[in-house]
């Protein structure tokens, strides 16, 4: 079962496909639902994170990735004083 999580949304980027330069912390229910059901299903443990891109004119979230490590993001989550 996922424990925690966190959602950001990319407001600048390298480029098209570049990875983000500057994000912002978001709640998604639509992420968090999905990879709460990935974990559930394929029996994950560990810190993983997945990469989802938002589809224009739906606003769907697609699956692009899953990665098995802590991601760049991470530190974002901590409080004042946490880490």
């Amino acid at each position: 079962r996922v424990l925690a999580g966190l959602s950001v949304e990319v407001l600048q980027a390298a480029g098209p496909t570049a990875p983000a330069t500057v994000v912002r912390v978001v709640e998604d229910a639509q992420m968090a639902a999905s990879a709460e059901a990935m974990v559930a299903e394929l029996g994950l443990s560990g810190l993983l994170g997945f990469d989802f891109v938002v589809e224009q004119g739906t606003g769907r979230r697609l699956l692009i990735e899953l990665n098995p490590r802590a991601t760049a993001i991470c530190h974002l989550a901590a409080r004042p004083g946490e880490g």
